[in-house]
């Protein structure tokens, strides 16, 4: 095999070829809430709601399409056990959502007081290693961001 050719079949197939995963766009499921629990009991609760939320500034919550910057689809699937209910996101928890971003967002659960995250999940060309851009480019993507919520009772 021509050894010009070796370096960039072993690049192709470590980093994935083009076909499958060319296309502008952004990484979703990039905020993670792994578990929540009662802090003083450590009992598990299932579900937690976003009552408020901005994403790079913007309110992701109003409007007709409530949760659109929050949910929407990207190009590795859709969000995961997440859902709007009266113009609150819907958490089931293990959840995933949202693109590479910052994030004000207000979580709560029925008993408990009310949680303010502040975060930033930096984006980044996908395919970039050491500064250089392999494979297709056009994907915005960034380290997903994981949150094991305590609430603390009413």
């Amino acid at each position: 095999m021509n050894r010009l050719l070796l370096p960039l079949l072993a690049t192709t197939l470590l980093l994935g070829g083009c076909a499958t995963t060319c296309g502008a766009g952004q990484d979703i499921n990039m905020v993670v809430f792994s578990s929540a629990t009662d802090a003083q009991t450590g009992a598990s609760i299932p579900e937690v709601r976003i009552t408020a939320a901005t994403l790079n500034g913007q309110d992701a919550l109003m409007g007709s399409d409530a949760g659109s910057l929050l949910l929407r689809t990207g190009i590795n699937g859709s969000v995961k056990n997440i859902r709007i209910e009266n113009g609150q996101v819907i958490c089931d928890v293990q959840c995933s959502f949202g693109p590479p971003g910052a994030y004000v967002l207000t979580v709560e659960a029925t008993g408990y007081q009310p949680q303010e995250l502040r975060f930033t999940i930096a984006s980044r060309a996908k395919g970039t290693v050491l500064g250089f851009q392999f494979g297709c480019g056009g994907v915005t993507t960034g380290t997903p961001r994981s949150f094991q919520l305590k609430f603390v009772p009413k």
